[in-house]
């Protein structure tokens, strides 16, 4: 930014935090993302099985609810989260092979669950015009990403990924390339 602003030019961002991002990682979806990437079959499932089997009870006083499975987040001690949550969050954030003839000119950056784009130019307004593009792909490719979930008749998720992860690491044969 120091560099752009000695040239004359005006930097201007979109700094995002995306709230409680690690306890809503999807595991289906990041398992799903993992089995479509050059990362060993072994490997997978080891983090599968990191995912798996983990829940969670209530206790008031003297009482305790029955175990509930967990099918979301990551634990934030974890050494595998940075790794993880970038990968989850890759496709949108750094809106992989989207911003063509203009994407030297925005600049990314992720810290933890903080993110940023950066764009420069010579007027304030076009630089904003161009974060406005990517704000407008931003929202258009969150949206795809969330139809291309399977739901239920009540709208509901469809979790049926997770019976199989710590034990294969190919998706099951749909005909299509998203588990249902």
């Amino acid at each position: 930014m120091v560099a752009e602003h000695n040239q004359g030019r005006r930097t201007v961002g979109i700094f995002l935090d995306i709230e409680k991002t690690f306890e809503r990682m999807w595991h289906p979806g990041l398992l799903y993302k993992l089995m479509n990437t050059q990362i060993p079959p072994a490997l997978i499932r080891s983090v599968a099985s990191f995912l798996e089997g983990r829940s969670f009870f209530v206790a008031v006083e003297d009482a305790t609810s029955d175990p509930q499975p967990i099918h979301t987040g990551v634990r934030q001690d974890s050494c595998l989260l940075p790794c993880l949550y970038a990968l989850y969050t890759d496709e949108i954030f750094t809106l992989a092979g989207q911003l063509q003839d203009w994407k030297e000119d925005v600049v990314f950056a992720m810290y933890a669950d903080d993110s940023a784009y950066l764009t420069s130019s010579r007027r304030a307004d076009l630089a904003v015009a161009k974060l406005q593009r990517v704000l407008d792909l931003f929202a258009r490719l969150a949206g795809q990403m969330v139809g291309r979930c399977k739901r239920d008749e009540d709208g509901r998720l469809i979790d049926r990924l997770t019976e199989y992860h710590a034990t294969k690491a190919e998706p099951p044969e749909t005909g299509s390339r998203m588990a249902d």
